[in-house]
């Protein structure tokens, strides 16, 4: 799982690339963060219903990007 959010979070700040020196908030609407895990060998789906993100990305400063993320795990 911790794999699968990394991957997210970097094709994230990927897309906000093509907008240049800009931070970029997260659209509720169009985003879901969806995970299976494994009980018993049986597979577990489910879902985070509240989350946030915010990225800062200058594609000519990458080591200055910054992203800002949260999800409510109650």
């Amino acid at each position: 799982m911790k794999t699968y959010l990394a991957v997210s979070l970097l094709a994230v700040a990927a897309s906000f690339a093509a907008t240049p020196a800009c931070a970029q908030q997260l659209v509720p609407t169009g985003s879901e963060i969806a995970f299976t895990s494994k009980q018993m060998g049986v597979p577990v789906d489910g879902k985070f219903r509240k989350f946030d993100a915010k990225v800062a990305f200058d594609p000519k400063k990458p080591e200055a990007a910054n992203i800002a993320f949260s999800v409510d795990l109650a």
